[in-house]
This record gives C-alpha cells, structure tokens and sequence, in this order.
C-alpha cells in the first residue's frame, strides 16, 4: 500500500471515529427524550449504548489497518443509513426531540445534519476502500 493509500485510510478512521462518537451522543439525546423504542427498557439501553461504543473504537480501528473489503462494506452500510435517515427525515421531519429542556429540533432539522455527516463519511471510506 503507497503512503497516499495509507493516508486515505487513516482519515477514513478518524471520520469514522468523528461520525460514531456524533451518532452516539444523538442517541443518547433520543434516549434521553423517551423517543426510542430501542432503549426503552434499562437493560436493552445498556446493552445498546455498550455495543454502539464497541463499534466506534473498533470499527475506525479495521478500517485504520487498511483492511479494503471491511471499509468497502462498511462504506455500503453508510450508503443504506443514508437511505435510512432520509425516509426518516421525510416521513417524521415535523416530530420534535427535545435536546434540553428548553431546547428541541425537528427530525427534519436533525436528519439533515446527520444526512451531511453520513454522506461525508460515506465519501470518505469510499475513497479509501475504492482508492478513489
């Protein structure tokens, strides 16, 4: 691997990293807002946020290591999120979500943020994956 494909795989793990600590704290916030069925028992909740904390240190590590077909496919899994989030963000763009107490965006406002973030990472572990 030359250092300029060394270098693309390295800023595909630090964005990967970015984008998983990002998702992370927007599902605390959905937890936290009651929103989310998949937290909604304590220990599904633990379960959930553990999991999630694994992937963010473990999946920029692979991807970290160059390994082409696990960024490939990793990259393809963001492509479907981003699918994910915009009939999210189409069907239940007006549904508010509280982020403090005195503070709510719509699943608009926020899924255009985290549509931006995907696509992003998407582009960046495509790049690395596909040499691009």
């Amino acid at each position: 691997m030359t250092e300029a494909q060394t270098e693309k795989y390295r800023q595909a793990a630090i964005t990967y990293f970015v984008y998983g600590l990002i998702y992370l704290i927007g599902a605390i916030i959905i937890a936290q807002s009651g929103i989310s069925s998949k937290t909604a028992r304590p220990d599904s909740g633990l379960i959930y946020f553990i999991t999630g904390g694994l992937f963010v240190i473990l999946i920029p590590l692979a991807i970290w290591k160059g390994f082409k077909w696990f960024t490939r496919i990793i990259a393809i899994f963001i492509v479907y999120r981003l699918y994910e989030i915009g009939r999210l963000v189409f069907r239940d763009g007006d549904k508010l979500v509280p982020v403090t107490d005195t503070f709510a965006i719509t699943y608009f406002q926020g899924g255009i943020v985290f549509l931006v973030i995907a696509a992003f990472t998407g582009y960046m572990l495509a790049r690395a994956g596909w040499d691009l």
